[in-house]
């Protein structure tokens, strides 16, 4: 390996963990010549001091990136979070924020973090059976949106009732076994939800997973101000149901937590080149969104943001229009354009080596071939099933003793999230990985010395 400094670096094996890199390509299309653009990146790396005060900022995404770039208009010019007397959080403006415009895909912040031990039972799968996972790798390449994803959801439904029936057994009418099995058993969502309300009185204990991977699936369009406080009024709703049940939603994410199930999600081979590049992403992001949001203190703050003026939410799907003096966004709820002075794309650039800033990502890809997929290359540096080590583009063994670990490596693993009680597979990647480069070290150097 050649350092920066002239010098060569001789190792019988080389680790790659570099973690996120920045994307040299990152000038969106609907952005043109528009001169206050901040592409995705990291907020400790980014200088905001152009954005004068009062300015209006548009700021797309609504994950973790987004609460960093709000970190840096907000406390890092002077304002402060502050405990009334009845202990809501409030922020004291200190005059120097802008006018900060909140928009996403969905329009919605990711769910907050509530950390709740579990009350009830362990957790069994229903749908990721090894029985039922054994049957789904036999008939690769599978497609997500049939194949998996609808069990997914089951699975975090039926998490959800797990704990609901052995943490809170007031809440329903009947055994939790007769219930999973009955649940499983069904055919049809009709046949499921019957079940559901017959066994769970209170329509407020059931879950639907679909409002609740959209929580603004009830919202119409309206003017900024309608659309600003019911978005708000569903953050605050959520926060408390989640604060209330603290372990109903670590169910939930124990059931999401299952995404990460290893010999049917690690291999990229498992899918068609279909949802290899068109839909993972769109499926990536449902799981950030329920287990990569902040901790719950973030949406107090995000909430006293709001009530002092300094941040309004503007609705799910943005689109920019150039004009005269700028641009305008608009979104599916809201009825009338509003004139931005800046854009901020809050997300981590996209993790392809083949644009990478970094050289040693570029030049990987260079010599053994990114991943490709109908005929079109992810970009991706292709890795084996497990171990990481570097394959050639096409899958072939490339001969070598170089370990890519994490993004922007081929294994879908990268984007999971380990959840408590769901053994998560990106942490048993890790050990396995851990496990192929120790075995390689021996093969090389015939024994490892012990200190």
């Amino acid at each position: 390996m050649n350092l920066s400094d002239g010098s060569t670096l001789h190792s019988d094996l080389v680790v790659v963990c570099v973690g996120h890199v920045d994307d040299a390509a990152r000038r969106p299309a609907e952005i043109g010549s528009f001169g206050a653009y901040f592409p995705p990146g990291y907020a400790v790396d980014v200088d905001y001091s152009d954005i004068r005060p009062d300015d209006h900022v548009l700021v797309r995404g609504m994950g973790l990136a987004a609460i960093d770039s709000l970190v840096l208009l907000t406390l890092e010019r002077g304002g402060r979070f502050l405990r009334d007397v009845t202990g809501r959080v409030r922020y004291r403006v200190s005059g120097r924020e802008p006018k900060v415009f909140l928009t996403s895909r969905r329009g919605f912040p990711n769910l907050c973090k509530v950390d709740g031990d579990f009350r009830g039972d362990d957790f069994e799968p229903g749908f990721f059976t090894p029985e039922r996972v054994a049957e789904l790798l036999d008939r690769r390449p599978l497609e997500l949106a049939t194949d998996y994803w609808p069990l997914l959801t089951l699975e975090a439904e039926l998490s959800y009732y797990c704990e609901l029936f052995t943490g809170f057994p007031s809440r329903v009418r009947c055994d939790w076994g007769a219930f999973r099995r009955e649940f499983i058993e069904a055919g049809t969502r009709a046949e499921r939800d019957v079940l559901i309300a017959s066994a769970v009185p209170d329509s407020a204990h059931h879950l639907n997973i679909t409002a609740y991977l959209d929580p603004l699936s009830h919202v119409g369009a309206g003017d900024l101000r309608a659309i600003d406080s019911v978005i708000a009024q569903t953050i605050e709703a959520i926060l408390g149901q989640r604060r209330n049940d603290p372990s109903l939603t670590s169910a939930i994410s124990r059931g999401f937590g299952l995404a990460g199930l290893g010999d049917l999600t690690h291999d990229a081979d498992t899918w068609s080149d279909g949802s290899r590049i068109a839909e993972f992403g769109r499926y990536s992001s449902d799981i950030k969104f329920v287990l990569g949001g902040p901790p719950a203190s973030r949406f107090d703050e995000l909430l006293a943001l709001r009530e002092a003026g300094i941040v309004r939410f503007i609705g799910a799907r943005p689109q920019l229009r150039p004009t005269s003096s700028g641009l305008t966004v608009t979104t599916v709820h809201l009825t009338e354009p509003i004139h931005v002075d800046a854009v901020i794309d809050a997300w981590l650039p996209t993790a392809r080596a083949d644009r990478s800033e970094s050289s040693l990502l570029r030049q990987l890809g260079e010599r053994f071939g990114t991943e490709v997929r109908n005929g079109t290359t992810t970009g991706m540096i292709r890795v084996s099933h497990w171990t990481n080590r570097v394959c050639t583009g096409d899958g072939g063994d490339s001969g070598n003793n170089v370990f890519v670990v994490g993004l922007p490596s081929s294994s879908l693993l990268t984007n999971m999230i380990p959840v408590k009680g769901a053994n998560s597979a990106i942490l048993r990647e890790s050990d396995a990985v851990a496990h192929a480069v120790l075995s390689a070290a021996y093969s090389s150097v015939g024994h490892l010395t012990h200190r």
